[in-house]
């Protein structure tokens, strides 16, 4: 990811070394947030020990709000609901569409 975009992975958070953002090389804008939080901090469960992978990705208000009822999408972890979705990453969204969501999130943000 971090050739093809041009991004540089950071991790700016000590409190939190599970989360990363993927931010432009050439700029402060940031186009994901992956991390292994909680399924109780995702709303997912009420386990708050069971860790799941997930990214953060910025999208059109309209697709937030086509893929926020659909399997594998949540709504956007501690971002604007609106803007940002939250992407399981368990397998449950293909790896096709996924990597389509990222390359929307990244043109969006540049």
């Amino acid at each position: 990811m971090r050739d093809f975009y041009h991004a540089r992975i950071e991790n700016p958070w000590h409190k939190y070394p599970a989360f990363f953002i993927i931010r432009h090389e050439h700029g402060k804008k940031w186009f994901g947030l992956i991390m292994a939080a909680s399924e109780y901090t995702l709303g997912v469960s009420d386990d708050r020990e069971k860790l799941i992978d997930a990214i953060n990705i910025k999208l059109d208000p309209r697709d937030v709000e086509f893929f926020k009822d659909q399997p594998g999408f949540l709504p956007a972890y501690h971002m604007n609901k609106t803007h940002w979705v939250t992407v399981l990453l368990n397998g449950t969204v293909p790896d096709e569409t996924l990597e389509e969501l990222i390359k929307t999130s990244h043109d969006l943000t540049e």
